[in-house]
């Protein structure tokens, strides 16, 4: 099941690629970004499940990690972004593979299209 700690493990080998401190924490940051935003608006926010679906729609993690960006120094604040959003989507990617009983994980269009994809390569159980 890709929990939090399989999203850490995907970019852990690509750290080596962030020089400092900040952007090593953006992209552990980023890998777990989708959840932790989903999980605040379904249970900080008490919104429905609809409302909180689109935390994992690439588009939607634009505006996301934007905002996240601008938490850190405005020297680095471009390549941090940069940082954050590929993190993100390998964490969709990853979600993307998994078999949700055929009703789809990931709104990759959204909000142009509500349509959720899946590969369905593994159970979330496994």
């Amino acid at each position: 099941m890709p929990d939090a700690i399989t999203h850490l493990a995907l970019v852990y080998p690509f750290r080596r690629l962030c020089p400092t401190r900040g952007q090593v924490a953006a992209l552990y940051m980023g890998c777990i970004l989708p959840d932790v935003c989903f999980k605040a608006f379904l249970y900080g926010f008490q919104s429905s499940i609809y409302f909180s679906e689109p935390t994992h729609s690439p588009l939607v993690l634009l505006a996301i990690c934007y905002f996240f960006s601008l938490l850190f120094d405005a020297s680095e604040r471009r390549r941090i972004f940069v940082i954050l959003y590929v993190a993100s989507v390998t964490h969709v990617l990853l979600d993307a593979l998994k078999n949700h009983h055929g009703q789809g994980v990931v709104p990759l269009a959204f909000p142009f299209l509500l349509r959720r994809y899946e590969l369905g390569l593994f159970w979330p159980e496994d």
